[in-house]
């Protein structure tokens, strides 16, 4: 459900546009399979989870329900599938659309940790300690044709996600009303993009633990962390608020300049839209 992390009392305002987005981890992954979907024995929990987070909740009575869109890998299009379910037993209000983009994943990052431990011999990528932080160091100019599949570099996923999420907010404010959009995704993305952004914003006080980068899988990606399957972030905007994003995660809400969400798009100057 979106409409979250903005203005106090925001919500009930009637501005000339208002966009509420809230961007998930998928649900638990099925065990030892790279582009797995989720988890047969972990489906149920997926479900309850979302059906306690919804319970008693409204979509924002103008926005005429919520689009749903998902990252193309089987378990996050499964888990937006029991996203949807839950929504609609619990009586939220319409979902309008469930539409799939590839922006809202990183190709087949599981292959990749299963390759890169082979080729290095590594324990560390093997169990997971260290893929993210390497992911996230890859050179597409380095990297030889089809060494890793379809998979994007973190560069290239985190430029992919700021360009949905810059086009959600420009059609929004060219459409005009309230808007609401809920999204499945994947932990690395979530990761990397809210790293991007405490760096551009120049935050010295990451929202990521000390130590992260020796130990990806212990410290943001396993449940209970940060990034812990159905983790989320939320994103709000509108009007009356045309050059911020309020962005929040993890108890925390950033008021992102929209310029700096341009510039990670890779949006030129003379492309911008104000």
């Amino acid at each position: 459900m979106s409409v979250e992390g903005g203005p106090k009392g925001a919500e009930y305002e009637h501005p000339d546009y208002e966009l509420g987005i809230v961007v998930y981890r998928h649900g638990p992954k099925e065990p030892g399979e790279p582009d797995g979907g989720l988890d047969p024995a972990k489906k149920q929990d997926v479900y309850d989870e979302f059906s306690k987070k919804f319970h008693g909740g409204k979509f924002h009575p103008d926005s005429g329900g919520s689009d749903i869109e998902s990252s193309p890998v089987n378990r996050a299009f499964e888990t937006s599938e029991i996203y949807t379910n839950a929504i609609e037993d619990e009586e939220v209000g319409d979902t309008t659309k469930h539409e799939v983009d590839d922006r809202l994943g990183e190709g087949n990052i599981g292959k990749y940790v299963d390759q890169l431990a082979g080729k290095h011999n590594d324990d560390d990528i093997d169990s997971g300690k260290t893929f993210f932080t390497k992911w996230l160091e890859l050179d597409r100019e380095k990297i030889e044709d089809g060494e890793y599949g379809d998979l994007k570099t973190g560069e290239e996923a985190i430029t992919d996600f700021s360009n949905w999420l810059l086009e959600k907010i420009n059609g929004n404010k060219e459409n005009g009303g309230t808007q609401e959009i809920d999204a499945l995704s994947h932990g690395p993305l979530m990761a990397g993009f809210v790293l991007e952004v405490e760096k551009r914003m120049g935050i010295k006080d990451s929202s990521l633990p000390k130590g992260w980068e020796k130990d990806n899988k212990e410290l943001l990606f396993k449940e209970g962390k940060k990034f812990e399957p159905v983790s989320s972030m939320s994103f709000y905007t509108s009007s009356k608020i045309p050059e911020i994003i309020y962005f929040a995660f993890d108890k925390k809400r950033i008021e992102v300049p929209l310029s700096i969400i341009e510039e990670m798009a890779g949006v030129e100057d003379n492309d911008k839209k104000h």
